[in-house]
């Protein structure tokens, strides 16, 4: 039984960290011989596999013969895995792949772990037609693919690929399509920041917006999810504007559309920061992340007004004293002392006192005989304000109890709502 089978497991375990290569393998070869239905001859081979990567890791120099043991350490895990991916026997389950798959990403083997992801989606697939608690594997390994083109530097393939996963009728209802959301915008973003035709930009801009939106509806109906998480989706709205703001002035878009976006910018970080500190800023009771997100969204305010130009000196200037009070040891320290020399050159002064929230407060009524200054509307393209239709995410089955055997754990069903 299993009292049998942990002596060659451990073994194998050994051999591996004294690099002793010859002996992983017979180790490995005598396990699955005398043990094929143990869980541990199941995960035996991905987990020493994953041993052996690890331990390559730690293998750092230019000597010869550290870069020939690294080389043979890298080569057997890698057979390892193309065995393991290779098996026809069925041994293995859609998580194990997974589990290797995260392991080979990690390591940055990506054409196996492109293989090991595709291997547990099509597993996944042909199970759930059976059962359909399986669409749950099939997202995560299409979701682990998507991660993986993002890892690479592959966008267009990652968008493609997050195309499939938000359109895809069985995909797009499990609880990691918020995962999948939150992958858009920033895949999206970088397209957006790289595209020169302004037609398309702004369509990559949009489906940005539009996977904001959707956050937004899901996360609304889930009371569990905390404040500090609702507010990264605002400020994933606001990082949108920026974003579009400084691709408008990088592919030379026209003056106006560079200040449409800003100001866009400039007016959800203000709403942001005006609703978190209605009653003065009180750190010492808030988590900690919502203290993150304020810092954030004040040095981005910060970054915006300086890259409008010197006629916004003032602000930065009253923005800037308002940070370095409230944020001593923030992140973005540096950044904004930048901004804040740059609008002392341009002929910025301090406010005589610092703001509790931000510059740019509610204008006064225009006088009479004036006429009052008006917003321009965003086109509805841009506008992501507000929330979508979107179907209710369906509550996650009980898998098999083999999908809980793997060299990694799996997370919980509320985790995949908020961790990544």
């Amino acid at each position: 039984g299993s009292v049998c089978v942990k002596p060659d497991f451990d073994v194998g375990l050994y051999y591996c960290a004294v690099c002793a290569l010859d002996k992983v393998q017979q180790s490995l070869q005598r396990l699955k011989e005398n043990f094929p239905g143990s869980a541990e001859a199941r995960i035996a081979m991905p987990m020493l596999a994953k041993a052996l990567l690890n331990y390559a890791a730690t293998l750092t120099g230019d000597d010869d013969t550290i870069r020939a043991k690294r080389k043979q350490m890298l080569d057997l895990a890698g057979q390892t895995y193309r065995d393991m991916l290779n098996n026809g026997k069925g041994e293995y389950s859609p998580q194990d792949y997974i589990s290797a798959a995260e392991v080979l990403l990690k390591a940055k083997e990506w054409s196996l772990a492109d293989e090991a992801f595709s291997k547990a989606e099509t597993v996944s697939k042909t199970l759930a037609k059976e059962k359909p608690a399986y669409h749950q594997l099939e997202a995560k390994a299409h979701l682990g693919k998507a991660k993986m083109f993002v890892a690479r530097g592959d966008f267009d393939s990652a968008r493609v690929s997050l195309d499939d996963f938000l359109t895809d009728p069985n995909l797009s209802r499990m609880t990691s399509i918020t995962n999948a959301c939150e992958l858009m915008v920033t895949v999206a973003m970088h397209q957006g920041e790289l595209e020169a035709d302004a037609a398309k930009r702004k369509s990559h801009y949009s489906a940005a917006m539009d996977s904001v939106k959707r956050l937004r509806s899901y996360w609304s109906r889930n009371a569990s999810i905390p404040q500090w998480r609702r507010d990264d989706v605002e400020l994933m709205s606001s990082d949108i504007s920026i974003s579009r703001m400084d691709a408008e002035s990088a592919h030379g878009g026209d003056k106006e559309a560079k200040e449409k976006h800003g100001a866009d910018a400039i007016k959800k970080l203000d709403t942001f920061i005006k609703a978190r500190t209605a009653q003065g800023i009180e750190l010492k009771g808030m988590h900690r992340e919502e203290v993150a997100n304020l810092e954030k969204a004040y040095a981005d305010l910060v970054g915006v007004h300086d890259r409008m130009g010197s006629s916004h000196a003032n602000d930065v200037m009253a923005l800037s004293k308002a940070y370095f009070e409230h944020f001593p040891t923030g992140a973005n320290q540096a950044a904004v002392k930048s901004a804040r020399n740059r609008a002392i050159e341009n002929g910025g002064t301090d406010p005589a006192e610092a703001p509790e929230a931000t510059a740019g407060e509610t204008p006064a009524a225009p006088a009479e005989g004036e006429a009052a200054e008006t917003e321009p509307k965003a086109d509805a393209e841009d506008d992501d304000s507000g929330t979508v239709a979107v179907e209710e995410p369906l509550a996650e089955e009980a898998l098999p109890a083999e999908e809980t055997v793997s060299t990694e754990a799996e997370p919980a069903a509320d985790d995949m709502l908020t961790n990544e």
